[in-house]
This record gives structure tokens, sequence and C-alpha cells, in this order.
């Protein structure tokens, strides 16, 4: 944001363009909540590092930090624009390993041929692995509501991203 002001205050944006930038939604991975499993962190300072990182990201409304669980769970704005990939970084830098995570995602549900997708906008989209109870039946047209999804983001993401659903909230 500070560029796009710079720029702004320096003359060098057209006032329209300018507004656009700045009121055009920008989105992430679609995060509500991120309860991530990291391994090697075995001290209280770890934890603390780890926690001021997470904190630091765009979005980011809470973070608790377990050193007993081995766990960091971070909550979302719904703008916020950090991706789930950006949280294994901060864990990463820190010295640890990020392990599987249980996310909170809301985007859309969309079907195409026999595979459901979650669309969380701006071209983050998570492929679906699910019992067959927590999505509409294979005739029902895709979702133009908002939906929230329990997911298990596996350690490491496959391209395209699949992730386990364990419960459909909307």
């Amino acid at each position: 944001m500070k560029p796009i002001t710079r720029l702004i205050l320096r003359g060098h944006v057209p006032a329209a363009l300018a507004l656009t930038l700045l009121a055009a939604p920008v989105f992430g991975d679609g995060l509500r909540e991120v309860d991530q499993t990291i391994f090697g962190m075995d001290c209280a300072p770890c934890a603390y590092g780890v926690e001021q990182g997470l904190s630091k990201l765009p979005g980011v409304t809470a973070v608790r930090v377990s050193l007993n669980e081995g766990k960091a769970v971070a909550e979302f704005a719904p703008d916020s624009t950090t991706t789930l990939a950006q949280i294994r970084e901060v864990i990463r830098h820190n010295g640890f390993t990020p392990k599987d995570a249980r996310v909170t995602l809301v985007g859309r549900l969309v079907r195409e041929g026999d595979r459901w997708w979650i669309d969380a906008g701006a071209g983050a989209r998570w492929l679906l692995d699910a019992p067959d109870h927590t999505l509409p039946d294979a005739q029902a047209p895709a979702s133009a509501n908002e939906v929230t999804l329990q997911v298990v983001a596996p350690e490491t993401l496959s391209t395209p991203p699949t992730v386990r659903v364990i419960k459909r909230e909307g």
C-alpha cells in the first residue's frame, strides 16, 4: 500500500487508476483459520519467534502458538492476502518444519467434470478430496454462494493443491 500512496502523492499515477488499485479487493488463498503443526519447535523463544513472524503477515487478526502441542493457530480477516505458502515460509525461516495443517477455507464450490474445487478468488483454487456427504450430489449445479470448508492440507502440497475435506459449514 505504501508504494501506491507514494506514487499518488508524487503525481505519477492518474487519480482514476489509483482509486481502482486501492478499491480492488485482493484475496489470498481464502484462508480464515490455519491450525499448523510444527516439527522441531522445542523452546519458548522458538515459539515466540514463530508467533511474531506470523503476526506480521497481512490480514492476520490473531495468532496463538503452543509449544506443548507443537502448533500455531492463525486467524485471518476476510480480505487477507496471506497464503498457506507464506505461513509455511515463516515457519521454515524460524528453523522449523511445517507439517499437515487443518485449514478453514472460504470460497465458492465449483464442479468441473467429476472434480470439485473451492475457488477462493484471484486465481486461488483448491482441489477437493471429499467424502460424498460433504459436497452436493453430482447433478447439483456449482454453488454461487460462499461456503466454508474445514480441510487438511498435507505437509507437501501438490499442483494443483489438493486438500481433504473434513467438514462443510456452509
